[in-house]
């Protein structure tokens, strides 16, 4: 490959890198501002099947979706989420529960 051939590749990369950036910069302003996590989780929360938000929702899995445990864990608290832990499975998983849902003694309803 020579010098010229090489300019035209870095040539080439950086137009696709600016037209990338230009629609992710569009995307991002279309989409307007970000929602903050408590938001985002209401949301997400209203928008699952009545026996989804029945059977609980693992940390792990919230922790894939909306990153760190220990923020998710305050804002279930404080939006009236209760936790429990099913000891029936190993792992011994972490379940949290919407306030309208009346947990039992011992999960055995929970599906994986």
């Amino acid at each position: 490959m020579d010098i010229n051939e090489n300019m035209n590749y870095v040539d080439n990369y950086m137009q696709k890198l600016r037209a990338a950036r230009a629609i992710s910069k569009l995307e991002r302003e279309k989409a307007g501002p970000p929602k903050n996590l408590k938001d985002e989780i209401i949301e997400f929360y209203e928008s699952l099947p009545e026996n989804e938000q029945k059977n609980g929702l693992h940390m792990d899995f919230l922790k894939k979706r909306f990153g760190c445990p220990s923020k998710i864990g305050v804002i279930l608290t404080e939006i009236g989420f209760t936790s429990k832990r099913s000891w029936s499975r190993r792992p011994y998983r972490r379940y949290w529960f919407g306030p309208e849902i009346k947990v039992d003694e011992e999960i055995k309803h929970v599906q994986e």
